[in-house]
């Protein structure tokens, strides 16, 4: 699994929160990014954020698996490859 620390910018030059690892990323059908799943370095708990703009936005967190905050979110339905 690739793991991507955070310290200042990514590859599309957009803030990523500090001392994050980001874990997994989501793009929709257009290949445009729409979120990401982050957490800190000892994996405790996850953080969901959904780009807006140039800029990532928590939507959500506390969750101890990145599976059970996409479904809490609807991930899938919201890049358009949900049932």
């Amino acid at each position: 699994m690739h793991r991507e620390y955070i310290e200042g910018e990514t590859e599309n030059g957009m803030k990523t929160p500090r001392n994050e690892i980001v874990w997994t990323r989501y793009h929709d059908a257009d290949g445009n990014e729409r979120f990401i799943v982050t957490s800190k370095p000892s994996r405790d708990i996850y953080y969901l954020y959904e780009t807006v703009g140039d800029a990532y936005v928590r939507v959500g967190k506390g969750m101890t698996s990145p599976i059970d905050l996409e479904n809490k979110h609807g991930v899938a339905d919201r890049i358009g490859i949900g049932k």
